[in-house]
């Protein structure tokens, strides 16, 4: 509920008191919050919504990639990068892992007692932060 939209601006407020971490959770929270929401409005489905964290997290596309998947890694990657850029911050892979998984677990919960469901569609992005927290704990 932190962003000002208009027809031709996007503006995420309401994170001048944040610390790196809370940046990086509220990077997390919105682009779990947009992809679990697309996903559900476009009917993706699990291997579409793998094809997108792939895409943001390596860059990396298949020839075969739907126009909606394609779109919608477009926006996540540039999403990311302006808002890192804007604020200056350069979280490291543990942060990442950390405030990402932190925010699957969170909207899980959510979806258990709210009318805003995570889509089932999200179980790749669950299981790759769930890998990169396993990774840290070694």
């Amino acid at each position: 509920m932190n962003c000002l939209v208009s027809r031709s601006n996007f503006k995420i407020i309401d994170v001048g008191d944040s610390a790196e971490a809370m940046i990086c959770t509220d990077l997390a929270r919105l682009e779990i919050s947009l992809l679990s929401h697309l996903a559900r409005a476009l009917g993706l489905g699990p291997i579409d919504v793998e094809q997108i964290l792939a895409f943001v997290e390596t860059g990396n596309s298949t020839a075969e990639t739907r126009r909606e998947v394609s779109t919608i890694s477009t926006i996540i990657t540039k999403l990311r990068a302006s808002f890192l850029d804007a604020f200056k911050i350069s979280p490291g892979e543990h942060e990442r892992a950390v405030s990402y998984y932190g925010e699957c677990c969170q909207q899980l919960s959510y979806s258990i007692s709210s009318p805003l469901r995570l889509s089932s569609a999200m179980e790749p992005v669950i299981a790759h932060w769930g890998k990169m927290m396993r990774g840290f704990l070694r």
